[in-house]
């Protein structure tokens, strides 16, 4: 029986086949596999994908596209995936060390479907599986837990959050939950899936609608709308939806902003942090109780204090722009919240996106949409942190969302984050250059890779 839904989705490709790739020792900081002798080869579109202990790459240069595995023990082996070639990637499952799935969109007709490709490393097989899904709503996206895909999509009809779990093609749980959220005002590239411990960038923290998946609930965070819970008018604030896994039962809470200026907001644990050009609300998200503020103001210590500077179009970073100038620069203000274990911290990136012709919207990664698309796709898997291609400025508070939070230096590596800058801000004054960035988690931690285009290579380091 065919499982009928309908896909509203912005068509993308991710184009797959073979390449050479040496495999070393994993040390943080130091690259734990390179692909070496570029020559030649001018890699695009580069996805990287972790299942289970290994790791899948994939790139194109001109006309062909290379693939590998990069196994547990370092050995590369060939993916022999021409039969997944112009196929738009959703999930990959590992069924035991020689046998994965991979799942697929196709569109057949006005209906997107879920079509999956079964291979075995031991026979370098790939077989097609019998049967599709045809997906209906608004397509968000889809990760993977162990050998299941779960699928996100909003129901336009009755304002539903859809999540269906899928194995070998077969639906073993398909279920609903009611959000008060009219998906429709919002264009795809809008929405991401954020999990825990991911390295998120500007394309994910300017999202208007955050889905955070979270230990037995979902968590729906929407910027710059009206107040779900009394349709008789509408505020501008955030919305947030409380989504129990196992009782299907929502909980919805509105929070109001009282000023014209623009804003993002990030959930962590039980807090809600909304950031502003100038200050950071945080509210207690089972009270909706404002806890505390923080201002930052333009005082002239702000001439004094240097925070990051990132140039997507040409992939450098630098520490060098004092705070009080760039608070007067145009730009989106967006703010990531990490947990530093070891000090038991909250981390705040509090940082502002600007297009350097004025414009604030991100642009996306080299695939243009079809690589922001991929990001959600499989949000545990293909690399997750999408940078736009304009500016960033962005700097680090340390502390605790009661007690208050105070600027935190970069040399503390505090979060996995603080420590990328570090070291591609040490690379850079070496002269590295780079032609790509990205970063994804595995079972080894966060991967990031990188094209050196000074080394010639690519290169995958464990953070």
């Amino acid at each position: 029986m065919t499982n009928k839904r309908e896909l509203n989705i912005h068509a993308g490709l991710l184009i797959l086949v073979a390449c050479a790739f040496h495999a070393g020792t994993s040390k943080a900081q130091e690259p734990f596999a390179t692909l070496s002798g570029l020559n030649g080869l001018f890699p695009k579109d580069i996805q990287c994908i972790a299942v289970r202990d290994s790791i899948f790459l994939s790139f194109r240069s001109g006309n062909n596209v290379f693939t590998r595995w990069v196994l547990p023990d370092g050995r590369i082996a060939d993916a022999w995936l021409t039969g997944l070639k112009d196929k738009l990637l959703c999930g990959i499952t590992a069924h035991n060390n020689r046998v994965k799935t991979f799942y697929f969109l196709g569109q057949e007709k006005h209906n997107i479907v879920i079509k999956a490709m079964q291979t075995d490393q031991a026979n370098n097989s790939n077989v097609f599986l019998p049967g599709q899904l045809e997906l209906s709503g608004i397509f968000i996206g889809s990760y993977t837990e162990g050998e299941n895909v779960l699928i996100f999509s909003f129901e336009k009809e009755n304002f539903q959050l859809r999540v269906t779990t899928v194995k070998r093609l077969q639906i073993s749980e398909d279920k609903l939950y009611a959000v008060s959220l009219d998906p429709s005002r919002y264009d795809r590239d809008q929405m991401t899936i954020i999990r825990d411990g991911s390295v998120l960038g500007s394309v994910q923290a300017l999202a208007k609608v955050k889905i955070f998946i979270r230990p037995g609930e979902i968590s729906i965070v929407v910027d710059d709308e009206g107040d779900y819970l009394n349709e008789q008018y509408s505020l501008r604030g955030t919305t947030l939806i409380r989504l129990n896994k196992a009782s299907g039962e929502s909980n919805m809470k509105f929070f109001k902003d009282s000023t014209d200026h623009s804003f993002s907001s990030f959930l962590l644990d039980s807090y809600l942090f909304k950031a502003r050009r100038n200050d950071i609300s945080i509210f207690d998200v089972n009270t909706g109780k404002l806890l505390q503020t923080i201002d930052i103001g333009l005082d002239k210590s702000m001439k004094e204090r240097l925070i990051f500077i990132k140039k997507g179009n040409s992939n450098r970073i630098w520490k060098n722009e004092p705070l009080y100038g760039a608070k007067r620069k145009p730009g989106q203000p967006y703010v990531v919240v990490n947990k530093d274990s070891l000090r038991s911290s909250y981390v705040l990136t509090w940082g502002f996106y600007e297009d350097e012709r004025g414009m604030i919207m991100p642009a996306f990664g080299p695939a243009g949409i079809a690589a922001a698309l991929i990001g959600a796709i499989v949000s545990n898997a293909v690399i997750q942190s999408l940078d736009g291609k304009a500016i960033s400025r962005y700097f680090y508070m340390a502390g605790d969302p009661v007690k208050g939070f105070d600027f935190s230096s970069n040399d503390a590596d505090q979060i996995v984050k603080q420590k990328i800058d570090g070291y591609e801000i040490a690379q850079q004054e070496k002269g590295n250059r780079y032609a790509y960035k990205g970063y994804f988690q595995s079972e080894k931690g966060i991967v990031a890779v990188y094209h050196n285009t000074t080394s010639n290579r690519l290169e995958f380091i464990v953070f």
